[in-house]
């Protein structure tokens, strides 16, 4: 079963001219098949340098990023897949910018102009109720004014000593509630007299910077401008029209223009990932096994014979890049690994187990039809308006048909076991039958731990050889069989000696100590901890069922009282399900994960190969 390992890869190294470099990165670009190694090793052989055009593309792409931000553009713009570029796409993407710019600029002008008005307008909103012309407030050679707020006890002391002082002043006063603007003129030649006075009375001086001193009042000028305002909006939404207008007509041109420029801007910097000399440039990376004829045909065609190809199967010592190579029906559970980490290549493919395994735990948990029902709408929505979550929601609905699958075995629709008088057909009850899914719980556990050790007996065969093999992994399950003989015989259910069964543990420790070393020994109290680990199969679908009986029972207790208590056993019943099933679904996801990575990853998983991408178009 070609699925359950990693596709095939092998080495290759191009070794060819110097001026045949830019032909065979455009054909390894078409071809996507090449997982590039990058150059490090700048000691023996220097990486190259970029093509002349890069800082041409990478300016370009700036321009098109900008402009695909600024009009909200994203990648399935409509038209964009049937869009051609014309051979004058520069002149075309200056003129948007141009445009564009114009259009931006005018839109942060009026953006200004209404910081400046609002600003005025807070000035304006002191002097409102004050009956003066604006013009008052300008400068004078011989008067001087002045503007802010004093306490009404300050103010009577200010106007007793002004006047004992001089005759010569004016103060108008306006009581807001918690203090009094006051506006005062006075005579320059008293002015530091009244700049003396106003000290100790917590005079608090407001200065204008907005006003405009004309010879209307304050509140002609703030009609004034909610009138300018209502242009400026006016102006700005017919602004901001064009902009859009704009966005939609070069939509398809900017997204097609980045796709392209994105490629050219890949082949353009690909040199500095591979070594160069003088003449030579040398490209080393990572095929799939059954595209080494093809590439070394183009790559010949392509150079005139003038290339070397060095084809080489992988060494034990290298990091070969992880394709997986999974049928249709289970490629979605590589989501997990994308999560967690790729196989190395030696290493069995664990996605048809995940696929295996997953939805069973899944559907445990959240065994109810109802549930199931729900969250198989939700995901198939998710689904459909997301195609960025297709495999996560592909894994999802099949759990939540595992869910119903479960619930129908269960007998459980939203909690209820019971329907219009009549019980559900079931085969175990998860209210009533406890101990009997403790066990079945339990069970899984020990079939789930121990396909981990025979998974890793594998990877122990490909990766040490058979005697390793058999000692690291067959250990666990002679202590297994040691521990399940020594327990069989106490209970007088095998006829044999406990000494018997103490003595076949023993032998499977020896095994671990040769094959693992102290870690297996010291990892063996870890066994009975994971396959009791399982026992969260029982205890989370157990909670989820209780909480659904106690929302059915307070609903119904609601409903048979009659009148607006109909109304608030329906709010319970909608509000507690769906609170439930969120609560349902997250935690058999991720207990269910965690039965994956924890308890079952560990027997035979180590990963952290890097995971294969060729040089080449996006798909």
């Amino acid at each position: 079963m070609t699925f359950l390992r990693p596709h095939s890869m092998k080495r290759v190294i191009i070794t060819g001219p110097l001026k045949y470099r830019t032909q065979v990165i455009k054909e390894l670009y078409t071809q996507r098949a090449l997982h590039i190694i990058e150059h490090k090793d700048v000691s023996k052989v220097d990486i190259g340098d970029p093509h002349t055009s890069a800082e041409q593309i990478s300016q370009s792409l700036v321009k098109v990023r900008a402009l695909k931000s600024l009009f909200g553009l994203n990648g399935n713009h409509t038209g964009s897949k049937t869009h051609t570029l014309g051979a004058h796409w520069q002149g075309e993407l200056s003129e948007i910018q141009e445009t564009a710019r114009k259009l931006e600029e005018e839109l942060q002008q009026i953006e200004t102009d209404f910081a400046l008005l609002d600003a005025e307008k807070r000035e304006l909103l002191l002097l409102k109720n004050f009956p003066i012309t604006l013009d008052v407030l300008s400068t004078y050679q011989s008067i001087d004014h002045m503007f802010g707020t004093l306490n009404k006890s300050g103010l009577q002391k200010v106007q007793k000593k002004l006047s004992s002082k001089t005759d010569r002043y004016s103060i108008t006063a306006v009581d807001t509630g918690s203090d009094i603007l006051v506006l005062l003129f006075i005579e320059k030649s008293h002015a530091p007299f009244l700049h003396d006075l106003l000290k100790p009375t917590g005079f608090q001086p407001i200065q204008f910077k907005a006003l405009h001193f004309e010879p209307i009042t304050p509140l002609e000028r703030i009609s004034q401008i909610k009138d300018r305002e209502i242009a400026l909006h006016s102006q700005k939404k017919l602004l901001a029209q064009q902009l859009q207008n704009l966005g939609k007509l070069k939509g398809d041109f900017l997204i097609v223009l980045e796709t392209k420029l994105d490629e050219e801007m890949k082949k353009a910097e690909l040199p500095l990932k591979i070594a160069e000399t003088k003449n030579t440039f040398i490209i080393s990376g990572w095929i799939p096994a059954e595209k080494d004829l093809l590439i070394e045909r183009r790559m010949s065609e392509v150079t005139v014979g003038k290339a070397h190809l060095r084809i080489m199967e992988p060494d034990h010592s290298d990091k070969v890049p992880v394709k997986l190579e999974n049928p249709k029906a289970t490629n979605s559970f590589e989501f997990f690994l994308d999560l967690y980490a790729m196989p190395n290549y030696t290493e069995l493919d664990p996605t048809f187990f995940i696929f295996l395994m997953f939805p069973l735990f899944f559907g445990f948990m959240l065994g109810d039809i109802g549930y199931g029902l729900v969250a198989f709408i939700i995901f198939f929505m998710l689904k459909r308006f997301m195609a960025s979550a297709r495999k996560f929601a592909n894994v999802l609905m099949l759990s939540s048909i595992s869910s119903i699958f479960f619930g129908a075995l269960f007998g459980e629709f939203f909690g209820f076991e019971e329907i219009a008088g009549r019980e559900l057909p079931h085969l175990l009850s998860r209210a009533h039958q406890i101990n009997e899914l403790l066990y079945i719980s339990v069970a899984i556990g020990v079939i789930h731990v121990n396909l981990g050790y025979i998974l890793g007996f594998w990877n122990e065969l490909k990766e040490h050889g058979f005697f390793t093999a058999v000692c690291a992994k067959g250990g666990w399950i002679v202590v297994e069989g040691g521990i399940v003989i020594t327990a069989l015989s106490f209970y007088h259910v095998l006829l044999l000696q406990l000494w018997v069964g103490i003595l076949i543990a023993c032998v499977g420790m020896i095994m671990l100590l040769k094959g693992e070393g102290m870690r297996g020994i010291i990892e063996l109290p870890g066994l009975f901890s994971n396959v009791l680990s399982y026992a969260r199969l029982m205890a989370i679908g157990l909670s989820s069922v209780i909480l659904a009986v106690i929302i059915n029972e307070q609903s119904e207790l609601m409903i048979h009282k009659g009148g607006i208590f109909v109304v608030i056993g329906i709010l319970i019943l909608l509000i507690g399900h769906t609170i439930n099933i969120v609560l349902g679904i997250v935690g058999a996801f991720l207990h269910s994960l965690r039965l994956q990575y924890v308890e079952f990853f560990s027997k035979f998983f180590h990963g952290g190969a890097p995971k294969y991408v060729p040089f080449g178009k996006t798909e």
